[in-house]
């Protein structure tokens, strides 16, 4: 089977036009074991709606201070 990744994605909105907020990965073995994790939160390019920072959990000040995807894309 060889490893598996597992995507958490938070978003600006429930829209299409949706842009990224925060990313989290993890990489799991054959057996499941974690190989390795990452996670961002994304200073998006478009203001997120206020029930997109509610189910989040983040704070506007939070995506403020953030790098943009191109910044931890870079990573």
């Amino acid at each position: 089977m060889g490893s598996l990744v597992v995507l958490d994605f938070e978003g600006t909105s429930r829209l299409s036009s949706a842009r990224a907020t925060e990313i989290g990965l993890v990489q799991l073995s054959e057996n499941f074991q974690v190989v390795s994790e990452f996670e961002s939160v994304i200073h998006p390019p478009i203001a997120p709606d206020k029930s997109a920072l509610t189910l989040s959990r983040l704070s506007k000040g939070e995506l403020s201070t953030a790098p943009t995807f191109g910044q931890i894309d870079r990573k």
